[in-house]
């Protein structure tokens, strides 16, 4: 296992080096000039030529690559938001509690509310419940995660006022209030993930119940909820996890669509805003950010994987 997190951490930090110059070369791309963007197009042409040797941009490719990436590994430092005209890293440890907050409950639901349709989907196969469950998800999938916000909007906002329609109130200052303001855009993100979740977990479940351990079982009159739990979840556990940590890497990468309806301050409403304004270091931030969440979370999802499952394990 010691081998296996060496080669595990050995593969994070080349993927973050590939990953940095890879977002550094896509920026080199965007078309126009940050710097006529952050000055204005009447800008002064000595004003421009000024700050563009005071960002460093005069520079080479190679060597601005090689000081944006150095700084940012010894000393921190992923740059200076030209429009926001603070540093990034205090952007991020700002914004990120407020993503993660609405990355967690978001969670939670497809959770608590994914796995049990999944299961019950797989158990009556066939039935009224299993076409509900899918009718359900093929709608959740096939609709735009803004138009569910829509709707949400209208009728727990607007019509029944249980919510707020929007806004963002941190859970540590008021936490009931808190939960509140993040409950409309967390079910507007979560719809489709609770779709995705149920659909592996009926498909995982039922490729288990074909098993021989869990035929055996029913013949020996093992009751439902008994068969569920002790025989057929850990197995099915493989997939559903997989699924789960692609889920929850994906909703700390930035909820971009709902942190921008909802007006929630996080990750997501940053890299809107970086991408209309052309804030680019603010971008390649986030890129880096993005990939470097993906991939500690897929490491983490491996490792226990190799703890439910021994037959995967790697010594």
């Amino acid at each position: 296992m010691l081998k296996y997190l060496f080669w595990r951490l050995s593969g994070l930090l080349l993927t973050l080096l590939g990953l940095s110059f890879v977002s550094f070369c896509l920026i080199e791309l965007v078309p126009g000039d940050p710097v006529i963007t952050m000055l204005g197009e009447a800008a002064a042409w000595q004003d421009i030529e000024r700050l563009r040797i005071e960002l460093g941009l005069n520079k080479p490719f190679l060597v601005r690559y090689y000081n944006w990436i150095t700084n940012a590994v010894v000393h921190g430092d992923l740059g200076y938001s030209l429009l926001m005209n603070q540093p990034i890293t205090e952007l991020f440890k700002t914004r990120i509690p407020r993503t993660a907050w609405l990355a967690l409950l978001s969670f939670l639901l497809t959770i608590f509310i994914g796995i049990p349709s999944g299961i019950l989907a797989a158990l009556y196969a066939g039935g009224l419940i299993d076409r509900l469950v899918m009718t359900v998800s093929t709608v959740f999938l096939a609709t735009p995660i803004f138009l569910v916000a829509l709707f949400l909007m209208w009728i727990f906002a607007v019509q029944l006022r249980w919510f707020p329609v929007a806004g963002y109130i941190a859970p540590t200052s008021h936490f009931i209030e808190g939960i509140r303001s993040l409950c409309l855009p967390a079910l507007s993100i979560s719809t489709m993930y609770i779709a995705y979740i149920a659909r592996m977990t009926r498909a995982a479940i039922l490729e288990t119940l074909t098993q021989d351990f869990v035929v055996a079982a029913q013949a020996k009159g093992v009751t439902r909820a008994r068969l569920v739990f002790l025989h057929i979840m850990k197995p099915s556990l493989v997939p559903i996890l997989t699924a789960g940590g692609l889920v929850l890497a994906e909703l700390l990468g930035g909820t971009i669509v709902s942190e921008t309806m909802f007006v929630i301050p996080g990750i997501g409403r940053l890299t809107f805003d970086a991408a209309v304004k052309k804030d680019v270091f603010v971008l390649q931030a986030m890129l880096l950010f993005m990939g470097s969440i993906y991939y500690v979370i897929n490491v983490i999802v491996d490792i226990c994987l190799a703890v439910i499952d021994p037959r995967i394990r790697i010594i």
